[in-house]
């Protein structure tokens, strides 16, 4: 099902082209009589591999020679002159992720049991997933007809999992040969190309800590602001994930690894005008310190990896409970009886959203089995829905 990155995905293409899911109606494409399961296989006589090649090679024209695969197996020529501004209104097949071919000391898939979903097993190292969803790749084995793909289409940024600059610990944590660990050549490549890197670093107790991580952060802050940002999350361990090579992360191990970033952060930011190394909320959560302030994370470059988080969550609730109290007396009135309900949350999260939850009047978190479940009733109002017969609790 999944191509694995040692393999060049030009040539390890199951079906050639790109399959057609949906045609909108009134669209060119159906003025075309393109139909889903039609497979578009060149356009003015370039190979398209999927819908990026697609998006790229019809981006800004007005005339095409179109290769097309009916699904029925008959092959058509389409000669089409079109509006520059006039989309084909056709959606496409998902992309099939290509495979990583590294042994991560730290993979999240090992700490997976073996009854979790299928997904939860794909070790994506795809640099169109990276472009467009901002998953990592480690670029072990990014191959040269990539390479050359992300400059030509420019699919920038890229996330890279960097993990160290030292070459004997990266290739230790990747489970890979030094040669192929030394991404050094790859990354100036793209970098001089103009494509923009967001790195990071799995922080694994006693193997890129320390002395190793601060090298880490400085070596990748020489190329700010090619590379903009490096998040730096903390190693995750389950009973699946019990390598006895790593070291679990404490609350200790957290505070001494915020003291210590708190050190080059302070110095990036009068060299950069950027905090440019940040740490996962995990760490700050796990540390019993309080997620920074809104100014620390800039235009949060690198939150779906967990960075800023709380600190965006925490911000949003106070922007929303403002808003509600401000709103007029006459949208309000006393309650009967109060409404109530329930929200579950980690157990990590946990302290950080009682907190919110107390400013608010509502019932406090009580602990279960399974994490944090917070009872809450309003006290004494409730909120109309503008256009909804029913009752808004608060």
């Amino acid at each position: 099902m999944y191509e694995f990155a040692v393999t060049p995905a030009v040539t390890q293409i199951r079906r050639r082209g790109v399959e057609i899911s949906e045609v909108a109606v009134g669209s060119l494409g159906a003025e075309l009589e393109l139909e889903p399961g039609d497979r578009i296989m060149r356009i003015n006589g370039r190979v398209v591999r999927d819908y990026l090649d697609f998006r790229f090679q019809t981006g800004g024209e007005t005339e095409f020679v179109i290769d097309v695969r009916k699904h029925d197996g008959e092959d058509w020529e389409l000669n089409i002159e079109r509006n520059e501004a006039e989309d084909f209104g056709l959606s496409f097949e998902q992309i099939v992720p290509r495979q990583c071919a590294n042994e991560c000391l730290f993979c999240f898939c090992k700490g997976n049991p073996e009854t979790a979903r299928p997904s939860l097993f794909v070790r994506d190292e795809d640099v169109r997933l990276s472009f467009l969803y901002g998953n990592y790749t480690t670029l072990t084995s990014i191959t040269e007809d990539e390479m050359r793909r992300v400059i030509e289409q420019r699919l920038s940024p890229q996330y890279v999992s960097v993990h160290a600059t030292d070459l004997d610990v990266r290739a230790y944590l990747l489970g890979v040969d030094k040669k192929r660990a030394d991404i050094t050549a790859k990354m100036q490549r793209l970098m001089n190309a103009g494509i923009e890197i967001h790195a990071q670093v799995v922080l694994c107790p006693e193997i890129n800590d320390g002395e190793i991580l601060h090298r880490t952060i400085y070596d990748l802050a020489n190329f700010h602001p090619r590379v903009r940002s490096v998040a730096i999350v903390p190693l995750g361990l389950t009973r699946y994930l019990n390598d006895p090579r790593l070291t679990p992360v404490t609350p200790e191990f957290c505070r001494r690894t915020i003291e210590e970033v708190a050190l080059m952060q302070r110095a990036l930011r009068k060299r950069l005008g950027t905090t440019f190394a940040f740490l996962g909320d995990e760490i700050y959560l796990r540390a019993g310190r309080d997620a920074p302030s809104r100014k620390h994370y800039g235009d949060y470059p690198q939150i779906e990896d967990g960075i800023g988080m709380v600190r965006n969550f925490a911000n949003q609730f106070d922007a929303l409970m403002r808003r509600l109290t401000r709103r007029s007396v006459s949208e309000a009135r006393p309650l009967g009886r109060a409404p109530f309900g329930t929200i579950m949350t980690g157990t990590l999260f946990a302290p950080v959203l009682r907190k919110l939850i107390d400013r608010t009047g509502f019932h406090r978190c009580a602990p279960s089995s399974q994490g944090r479940v917070c009872n809450y009733s309003a006290r004494g109002f409730e909120r109309r829905r503008t256009g909804n017969a029913g009752r808004n609790a608060l």
